[in-house]
């Protein structure tokens, strides 16, 4: 058999790129690459079998029909490793957005699943490989005035205190902190001592270790200041104490916060989260630039990440830019995106901006 096929060589030279190396970039098994081969000559030149396929002889085209049906998957495969090695990320951009626009045509997909699949082509559609930079490349969201969080202190009882503790010139003592803690004491009710308090403990450097004296200071507030007249100011001042309250126990979450120490009843922590930003909600709607980070950390709880990332995208000018940095890259992993979420995390690790941000400094990012 080896010197028939030897003789007959120049007769198959012409399909060598047509046949044999699609058939070796499938990554066949050698006996099944050799069937085949044997199949195709004795199809194509009447070269028996060897004695060994004694039935394969006896039933030439029923065996060459099963063996081209079992190798067409593999040959397909080994063909599209070749066409798409030019550009692999063109390649898988264009499949991912024909699966979400097969999906989209479906119209029993409705609600907050078409939502999302219309915000994945939307950021996909707009991608291209190696063009992703530090700089926002959407459309930027109309922002309007930026809130800032007032300071509530009608009895002017924590004005002083403010100053030493979180003023521009601040050197805080533990004399300091001690005063705070015992004007609370012999004040409990003041809005203004009750307010420097939730701010104190919630800097970055307290957060992890206060999230429940975070939480309970800052609903504690805001049932205060139900009591008194709806002011817009009062108003804002509530949702800041929602905001830093949801976004204290959002960081609870954390893989570090958790490995300190397990949140103990999950049910339990689910809810006060859920009921604290549904009351955020009430008061402010959706869509504030101030509070956006925990609107985004909010839709990546329930793994709409499309949607989280638009909104992300929209509002990244007010974000600072360590964290829309490091943001964008995970909810592309979260996504499954493997080729942007490459190209995202490494300009989120070479990243060597001061991480300014137009947000004021009352409205920290979730992360920080």
């Amino acid at each position: 058999t080896c010197s028939q096929l030897a003789g007959i060589r120049q007769e198959i030279d012409w399909c060598e790129k047509l046949v044999f190396k699609p058939f070796r970039a499938s990554n066949l098994p050698h006996c099944q690459f050799l069937t085949i081969i044997l199949c195709f000559a004795h199809s194509a030149f009447e070269i028996p079998f060897p004695s060994i396929f004694p039935s394969m002889a006896r039933h030439r085209i029923q065996i060459a029909v099963l063996i081209a049906l079992l190798a067409l998957p593999q040959l397909a495969s080994g063909q599209l490793k070749v066409l798409s090695a030019g550009n692999t990320a063109e390649q898988w951009k264009g499949s991912q957005l024909q699966l979400i626009q097969q999906q989209l045509r479906d119209n029993t997909v409705k609600g907050p699943l078409r939502d999302e699949l219309t915000a994945q082509q939307r950021w996909l559609s707009e991608w291209k490989s190696g063009k992703l930079g530090e700089q926002p490349w959407m459309t930027q969201s109309s922002k309007g005035k930026l809130f800032t969080e007032p300071t509530i202190d009608p009895a002017k009882k924590a004005k002083s205190l403010r100053e030493r503790l979180l003023g521009k010139k601040a050197k805080p003592t533990a004399k300091d902190t001690t005063e705070l803690q015992e004007a609370l004491s012999q004040y409990p009710g003041d809005l203004g001592l009750k307010q420097l308090y939730l701010h104190w403990l919630d800097q970055r450097q307290y957060r992890d270790e206060y999230v429940v004296s975070i939480v309970e200071t800052a609903t504690s507030l805001a049932g205060l200041l139900e009591r008194e007249k709806q002011t817009d100011e009062i108003k804002l001042a509530r949702a800041y104490c929602y905001y830093r309250a949801a976004r204290a126990l959002i960081h609870r979450e954390s893989d570090e916060s958790i490995a300190k120490k397990p949140i103990e009843e999950p049910e339990k922590h689910e809810a006060q989260l859920l009921g604290i930003y549904s009351q955020l909600g009430q008061l402010v709607g959706h869509g504030r630039p101030e509070f956006i980070l925990l609107e985004i950390r909010m839709l990546r709880r329930d793994n709409w990440y499309g949607r989280a990332l638009v909104l992300l995208e929209e509002n990244a000018e007010v974000i600072e830019s360590q964290w829309y940095l490091n943001n964008r890259r995970d909810l592309l992993k979260d996504l499954g995106w493997d080729q942007p979420a490459k190209e995202a995390g490494s300009i989120a690790e070479n990243f060597k901006g001061n991480g300014d941000s137009q947000i004021r400094s009352a409205s920290r990012p979730i992360e920080d």
